[in-house]
């Protein structure tokens, strides 16, 4: 047993840096419990030999002894006093043997208790000893198998965070046991565990658990798996918040190199074209969501839906090929034209050229649109401005941005000052650089209230040259 507690010999109310002078452990001030752990470890057989277990976690109510639980005696103690920024805290360790006991059934959620990789581990040794049993033995082995995997399943870790979705895999063993799984040919086991990681882990890779499922399980058994799949989604916390939204990428990353493989794992294009539109749809319930501000996870939605773009059109789904364009042009705060369009566009159509004897024609479409637009935005090259008024607006309505919006937007002046406490003129400088408004802009403190020296220039037009020159490069490039 650990037991970390707050204790003070009396430096902490003193508020004095620890010094080292000897301290009577039996007479500090115990008070909060940090930690309080018990974990068995050293395991011995029958005969007191050591055996390779991992360490068991465990509540103290599973504990039977003749001494109480709290009457046990610390076998060391390490107590760290004031030292300004920590300390204060007594260390307790309590060593005993004891026998340990757990009924058959739960055999297998003590082992996954044990700890996640060495369950994962006793699996895959379990799993590739099955072909070399006797007829006799190899029933209950593969019973005993299928029972560990799913005590695996019912474990499996919470890894929710949106954030963490494009890191590389970071638990090998996770994903080892994924691409496994379809081996065991259960479907229902596999059914259970695609739940359970839809709900709880979006940072598993489940390109190879799909490719396998349907070697293993059949096209058909596969197919209704990974629709009840798509339409699952995490659950409110007990705050009414959930913790992930969307489809993961590596949902979009399988669907892709499903439908775009040979085989297409012997999926017919009905069985493809439904879960494209499953995936559409939990796309558009997304997006739907979002407003045209920034997000953090915004780097998410064109790699998503080039993966689906791509998906549709190697499934011979034109339906849900336009639903994706349709979600794109209405969304253009998301996905500009030159940023996502042109080489999104671009990739398919040198792929779809190889893989198809004639180019689709919702792609053909969808690159005429680009180069119609290309081509009206590079017609005539931008003119400088005329006068001292500036494009753009502050989206903020307070009164010293309305006096911003004034400035910009007066064809005489070419300078001002606007007078106001330091914080809204830190926001008015905030409010130019978000919308990359045409004008500089340093604070004057020798004023009472400071002022927001103003001055007009023409960075916009020097954008719009840049981005003119590069539509014409594009459009030269498209082909």
């Amino acid at each position: 047993r650990h037991l970390l507690q707050f204790a003070d010999d009396g430096s902490f109310a003193r508020e004095r840096y620890w010094s080292p002078r000897k301290v009577d452990i039996a007479h500090l001030d115990v008070g909060e419990t940090y930690e309080d752990e018990v974990i068995i470890d050293g395991w011995k057989d029958a005969r007191g030999r050591r055996v390779e277990m991992a360490p068991l976690p465990l509540d103290s109510r599973a504990l039977v002894s003749t001494i109480p639980f709290e009457q046990w005696q610390p076998t060391s103690e390490d107590y760290e006093g004031y030292t300004g920024n920590a300390g204060n805290t007594l260390d307790r360790w309590y060593h005993k043997s004891a026998v340990v006991l757990w009924s058959s059934r739960d055999h297998f959620d003590v082992l996954v208790k044990m700890g996640m990789r060495p369950a994962i581990e006793a699996w895959l040794q379990m799993r590739d000893e099955l072909p070399k049993l006797s007829d006799d033995k190899a029933k209950q082995a593969e019973t005993d198998c299928a029972s560990l995997a799913r005590a695996i399943v019912r474990a499996w870790p919470d890894r929710l965070y949106r954030h963490a979705s494009l890191e590389k895999e970071d638990s090998p063993w996770l994903a080892d046991f994924a691409a496994e799984l379809p081996a065991l040919k259960d479907s229902a086991l596999a059914g259970d565990f695609l739940q359970t990681v839809a709900r709880r882990d979006w940072r598993l890779s489940l390109d190879k658990l799909v490719m396998d499922g349907c070697r293993h399980l059949g096209a058909d058994a596969m197919s209704r798996l990974l629709t009840d799949y798509l339409s699952t989604t995490p659950e409110p916390n007990r705050y009414g918040r959930t913790p992930a939204h969307g489809l993961p990428v590596r949902d979009a990353e399988w669907l892709c190199k499903l439908a775009a493989g040979r085989k297409q794992g012997g999926m017919t294009p009905q069985q493809l074209a439904m879960l494209c539109r499953s995936a559409t749809d939990r796309l558009r319930e997304y997006l739907d969501e979002q407003t045209a501000r920034y997000y953090h996870h915004q780097r998410e939605y064109d790699e998503v839906l080039a993966r689906l773009l791509k998906a549709a059109l190697a499934a011979g789904d034109d339906g849900s090929f336009a639903a994706l364009l349709q979600l794109k042009r209405a969304r253009p705060d998301l996905f500009d034209v030159r940023k996502f369009d042109v080489p999104t566009c671009s990739k398919l159509v040198k792929w779809a050229d190889k893989r198809f004897e004639e180019r689709p024609v919702e792609l053909a479409r969808w690159l005429a649109e680009i180069r119609q637009f290309l081509k009206s935005a590079t017609s005539q090259p931008p003119q400088p401005p005329s006068d001292f008024a500036r494009p753009g607006r502050p989206s903020c309505i307070c009164p010293y941005c309305r006096q911003l919006g004034e400035f910009l937007a007066d064809p005489k002046s070419e300078s001002g000052a606007i007078k106001a406490r330091k914080d809204d003129l830190l926001h008015v400088q905030d409010q130019i650089r978000r919308h990359q408004l045409d004008a500089k802009s340093r604070v004057d403190r020798t004023t009472r209230p400071f002022a927001l020296v103003l001055t007009k220039t023409t960075d916009s037009h020097t954008r719009a040259v840049k981005q003119y020159y590069a539509g014409q490069k594009l459009l030269a490039n498209l082909r």
